[in-house]
């Protein structure tokens, strides 16, 4: 009997051997079908200073070493969304085996919105800013998504990402504004001088019919 349960306890310790041999070969096999795709990035600034209401434009690198082609395209993270009023980036097709030295070339362009406020007395004329002692500076990212097929990306959609990303500070710009009464004094021009115009108008009217009255009464 004890030889029986020596046999019995040798066989599951088999079978538990095989059964973990096998889980550890299918968990290892499983590897490399997440690490044949992806991407790498390149960036060549980590701060710019952007100017508002101004469309920018900065330049990184995409590549993929692993063995798979990659339809890829920038975007920027969401803390942008209260400074950045659009973004546009043009999707790259990386084929598999690119490496670092031969990244492609990749453009997103930001159009800035408006940061400062102005102090204005009539509509959007007569406008003055004094500007704070440190400049609004937004900290975020850059990101590599997967392509939507939809062939350009617009505003703040977001796709399969690749979890890499490039870190990206963007400082606005000011300049103080001195309230410019320019305009005022040109409309106050013209007004005056359209008043000038029609009260020359009317004192010439005036005088030619004065001038006829008196030439009917001398004829009479």
């Amino acid at each position: 009997m004890k030889a029986n349960r020596g046999k019995c306890a040798d066989s599951s310790h088999s079978l538990l051997l095989l059964l973990l041999m096998f889980l550890i070969i299918t968990v290892f096999n499983s590897f490399p079908a997440y690490a044949e795709r992806g991407v790498g990035i390149k960036w060549y600034t980590e701060a710019e200073i952007m100017k508002e209401e101004t469309t920018r434009c900065l330049n990184y690198g995409i590549y993929s070493p692993w063995s798979e082609y990659v339809n890829a395209i920038l975007r920027a993270s969401d803390e942008f969304s209260p400074v950045v009023a659009e973004q546009t980036s043009e999707p790259v097709f990386v084929a598999a085996g690119t490496s670092s030295s031969d990244a492609l070339h990749s453009d997103l362009c930001f159009k800035m919105g408006d940061v400062y406020d102005e102090n204005c007395l009539l509509g959007p004329l007569l406008c003055e800013r004094t500007c704070p002692q440190e400049r609004f500076e937004y900290a975020g990212q850059v990101i590599v998504e997967e392509a939507p097929r939809d062939a350009e990306l617009r505003g703040t959609g977001s796709g399969t990402t690749f979890g890499v990303a490039a870190p990206l500070r963007l400082i606005v710009d000011c300049q103080n504004l001195q309230r410019d009464y320019t305009p005022l004094l040109f409309v106050g021009g013209i007004v005056g001088g359209v008043a000038t115009a029609v009260a020359v108008k009317r004192h010439r009217s005036h005088g030619k019919k004065g001038r006829k009255k008196y030439h009917f009464v001398i004829k009479i």
